[in-house]
């Protein structure tokens, strides 16, 4: 039996968990489970935790994922750690598979997509996003593939035939098990009533997740006749709101009842609170999918205060109600200046964080007691607003200055480091323009590695200013790109006057041609004999990295490159570790997967890079200080102060752009997923998240022409507005 507690409040929800886990679990050694939907919430916990009781320790805080991993080897036995079918593996395992599928019928369409000259990093990219759709089937569809390996065919649409090939395919090549194979194995199990045959947590906590995938719930209700379950859920409304449906719905639903010759029963059906119905649908369809279990529920809602706008605004989304009905066109009277929702038109991102700015040092005066800890800051993507942010608040001084922080930043997005490593693998459409070579000096690491120190840098950059280097390695270079193969204004040119001007007296005048540059001498050689060593290093690789080679051999390549151009520290040597790591990743997933072929460095660019994005996240969430992050699934974390920057209406919600080939999208069912949906329903998270201001901002006028723009969903997100 799972307990289920709802509330709109995170505070009554941590409450309840912080009075379940004052009884002791049987064993003083036992460890408690919480699952939580992001590490941002697990850290949340931790700290709320040990704020309100002193300490919090023993906890281990798994995502759905792998705590269902475990569920799942609780009964059926030892797993591998990893399996084969994952999302990586797959990737690789496609695209080894693909060429030798193609020359079937079923595969005509991705033939003439792979042909052309980047065929290879065509072939890359699509293999990763039949990976990634299978991986989706693997959890939304688990009959769907499990049908397929017995040659079945389930959607009928033109492009199942081929994905149903090219799974067998990928089956008969890797070992282990699925997870659909794995789930159904467990169902069997669970319908004779097998026991476990692994240890079981005493007690399992799932904490403020919004949404579940049907086949966790599964294992979550056979846990839950083994064990406790507490299932803490933020339900933003305490009336029974799964039959809701908005304006639009209701449209469509007329439409399809007048063109069937159905009778039009839409009167029956209840908006309710317009932007509950508008923005709520992840969490109604999670609601209707725990009706179907067997489950006890425990209401801990909480009316919100009604002296703002804000509090108005969640009081009638606890309450289900329509400010636009006639019984409650009489309004309670609001103070003459209530700022506690704020929506901001400006002129670009920039003009968005100077506003943000102003109007937080505001209300660190008006609202009483408030810090910069209890303000967040959230943007579709965190990263478009860092640079302003930096340049904003990293500037402001004395008075003016706001304690703040980034989370969310991937770690190139976040080192200096990786971003250069990230321009090395691209040399083969490296310029050698003036200043993409000096800008490799401005990072530490491979400065010291050539011994070139800060003054060393400015020397070298009034060096290539002064002795007119503009772009080019040399000659050879430029005629390579179909230009004119002169060396003027290179760097080969303007290496040999600063080699002539150190060489000769300074009036020399004119040798073999060359006018030497006069401001070299003494020690300054040794700067000018580094710069030439960096230049002959950046094409000695220029050459080795356009030569493809199997994923062992890039391993062997990159820990050399990684050798040739830095000299870390402590910090810095733990981002090469994530690189080398990354790289010894590909090459197990590689020999894994059976893919022995050669690697374009296109190809080993896009991957490398997409690992470190996930291995090496540079998470700085809840650090203290304003926080800027990205908006995320489950960041209901309450504050006194929500903000969000970025709601342009062509850039939230976030557009999704499915396969053309995705089986769900063509035939969607309850619980599957939707980044569209989940925006929604993260706005709504956000707005009931706040306690003392939301604050909205978009781009709503052009730079240029002061042209307008409109904000999320063109307006509608006002409508449910008291």
């Amino acid at each position: 039996m799972i307990l289920s507690y709802h509330s709109n409040r995170m505070e009554r929800l941590l409450d309840h968990l912080l009075e379940q886990l004052s009884t002791p679990l049987g064993s003083p050694l036992g460890r408690e489970t919480i699952v939580v939907q992001n590490p941002g919430m697990a850290r949340w916990l931790s700290q709320q935790l040990a704020l309100r009781s002193g300490v919090a320790a023993n906890l281990e805080f798994p995502l759905p994922v792998s705590f269902t991993w475990n569920i799942y080897q609780a009964w059926l036995g030892e797993m591998p750690a990893e399996s084969g079918f994952d999302r990586e593996s797959l990737h690789w395992c496609i695209m080894g598979l693909l060429p030798g599928l193609l020359e079937q019928p079923a595969f005509a369409a991705l033939q003439r997509y792979l042909e052309g000259d980047s065929g290879e990093l065509r072939r890359y990219q699509l293999s990763g996003r039949i990976a990634d759709l299978f991986d989706q089937y693997l959890v939304y569809r688990p009959q769907m593939v499990l049908a397929w390996e017995n040659s079945a065919i389930e959607t009928g649409t033109q492009d199942e035939p081929w994905q149903a090939a090219l799974w067998r395919a990928i089956v008969a090549q890797t070992q282990g098990e699925h997870r659909a194979a794995l789930f159904d194995r467990f169902q069997r199990m669970v319908a004779r009533g097998d026991a476990p045959r692994g240890p079981l947590p005493e007690r399992v906590s799932l904490f403020g997740l919004s949404t579940l995938a049907p086949l966790h719930l599964h294992a979550l209700q056979a846990l839950s006749q083994q064990t406790e379950v507490h299932l803490y859920l933020f339900n933003p409304c305490r009336e029974y709101w799964a039959d809701i449906t908005d304006e639009k719905g209701l449209a469509r639903r007329r439409a399809r009842w007048r063109q069937s010759g159905k009778t039009d029963i839409s009167a029956l059906l209840d908006v309710g609170n317009p932007l509950l119905a508008s923005m709520g649908q992840v969490g109604q369809g999670f609601i209707d999918q725990l009706l179907e279990l067997e489950v006890i529920e425990t209401e801990l809602f909480e009316m919100p205060a009604e002296t703002s706008l804000l509090g108005r605004l969640q009081q009638d989304i606890l309450e289900l109600a329509d400010r636009r009905s006639a019984d409650l066109v009489e309004r309670t009277p609001l103070e003459q200046m209530d700022e506690s929702i704020q929506l901001h038109a400006c002129h670009s991102p920039l003009r968005e964080v100077q506003v943000l700015h102003d109007r937080l040092r505001q209300m660190f005066d008006r609202l009483s007691g408030l810090e910069p800890r209890q303000v967040v800051v959230m943007a579709p993507n965190i990263a478009t607003y860092a640079p302003y942010v930096q340049a904003v608040f990293g500037a402001a001084e004395g008075a003016r200055h706001i304690p703040w922080s980034v989370a969310d930043l991937s770690a190139e997005e976040s080192s200096p480091l990786l971003q250069t490593l990230s321009s090395l693998l691209d040399l083969s459409s490296f310029r050698f323009a003036a200043s993409q070579v000096v800008s490799l000096l401005e990072v530490p690491a491979l400065a010291r590695r050539f011994a070139i120190d800060d003054e060393g840098v400015e020397r070298i950059r009034r060096w290539v200013r002064e002795s007119g280097i503009r772009w080019g390695a040399d000659a050879q270079m430029r005629g390579e790109l179909g230009l004119p193969a002169e060396s003027a204004n290179s760097w080969d040119a303007g290496l040999e006057r600063l080699f002539h001007g150190y060489a000769l007296p300074p009036d020399a005048g004119l040798a073999q041609g060359v006018l030497p540059y006069p401001d070299i001498e003494g020690s300054d050689a040794l700067d000018l004999g580094r710069l030439a060593a960096l230049l002959e290093r950046l094409r000695q690789w220029q050459a080795r990295l356009s030569q493809p080679c199997d994923a062992p051999a890039w391993a062997l390549r990159i820990n050399a490159l990684l050798a040739d151009f830095f000299l870390p520290d402590s910090e810095e040597e733990a981002l090469l570790q994530g690189v080398r790591h990354a790289m010894d990743s590909l090459t197990e997933r590689c020999l894994a997967s059976g893919f022995d072929e050669a690697i374009p460095i296109g190809v080993l660019r896009c991957e490398l890079e997409q690992a470190l994005a996930e291995s090496l996240p540079g998470r700085r969430f809840l650090v203290g200080g304003v926080i800027f992050c990205n908006m995320v699934p489950m960041r209901s974390i309450p504050f006194r102060v929500v903000c969000l920057l970025g709601m342009n209406d062509s850039d939230y919600p976030r557009r999704e752009v499915a396969p053309g080939f995705d089986l769900m999208a063509a035939a969607p069912r309850p619980g599957d997923r939707s980044r569209r949906l989940d925006d929604r329903y993260l706005f709504l998270e956000a707005l009931l998240s706040a306690r003392d201001c939301l604050y909205l901002s978009y781009v709503g006028r052009s730079v240029r022409d002061n042209s307008a723009s409109p904000p999320l969903g063109g307006g509608e997100r006002t409508d449910g507005l008291p």
